[in-house]
């Protein structure tokens, strides 16, 4: 789960605040590392194997949580990722059936292609 501090904050974020939201994340990751660590001499004095818990049961609730409340951004445009935090899009293309979406990216890639040539 660590690995969402730097991924998912960099993809929620908007463009204008995405420096400051993903040093937030990062920051609130060493943070609880560094409580982690600090707390482990005691408690392995006072609860000894059984603070190895906290680093089972903590990640778990983390993962459920993410899993419920965080929006699925695998394979997503920009575009439908901001419309998923609420954002409003110029271009919506999570509407098209997958046929549509092959279809424009074959008119789009063709576009590309013919515009080269023309340079050329």
């Amino acid at each position: 789960m660590d690995a969402s501090s730097y991924v998912y904050s960099s993809e929620i974020f908007p463009t204008s605040i995405r420096a400051q939201g993903a040093g937030f994340s990062v920051s609130g990751l060493f943070c609880f590392s560094l409580i982690y660590t600090m707390c482990a001499p005691v408690a392995f004095n006072n609860i000894g194997w059984k603070y190895y818990l906290i680093f089972i049961i903590v990640p778990l609730f983390g993962a459920a949580f993410m899993y419920t409340c965080y929006p699925e951004t695998k394979g997503l445009a920009l575009e439908e990722i901001a419309a998923k935090f609420g954002d409003e899009v110029a271009v919506d293309l999570s509407h098209l059936s997958p046929e549509e979406r092959a279809r424009l990216d074959k008119t789009l890639a063709n576009a590309d292609i013919m515009e080269l040539e023309h340079k050329a």
